[in-house]
């Protein structure tokens, strides 16, 4: 984690990032294959100088009923501020995936006092 006032070494971080990778791989591996259909490109774009911008984004698996989410916190120069990831069980449609990645960015960013 980087946060709450901790922030734990470096080779924590990564073997987290390990586990959590290799808990994702096995949990898509037996899904079957999505239809192709073209990639859309997005570019990202800063906030505007004094403001702060928050991505957020939800996944979900249906045959595991689970879902997750991450958001990142960036200035209008790009620099990063912040980060936070969860998961949760028991999400059906990847709306709710969505919705709750929606939440849980508006909880953190108001606790941490991102909003002005």
């Amino acid at each position: 984690m980087l946060w709450d006032g901790r922030c734990d070494p470096l080779d924590t971080i990564v073997a987290r990032g390990l586990q959590w990778w290799q808990s994702f791989v096995q949990a898509n591996a037996s899904l079957p294959p999505t239809s192709a259909r073209p990639l859309e490109i997005y570019k990202w774009s800063p906030p505007p100088v004094g403001s702060l911008k928050i991505n957020l984004d939800g996944a979900w698996n249906s045959q595991l009923k689970m879902g997750g989410f991450e958001c990142i916190c960036r200035d209008a120069s790009r620099n990063f501020l912040a980060a936070k990831s969860g998961s949760y069980s028991d999400i059906f449609p990847p709306l709710q995936a969505e919705a709750s990645a929606f939440h849980e960015a508006v909880v953190w960013a108001t606790i941490n006092h991102f909003l002005i």
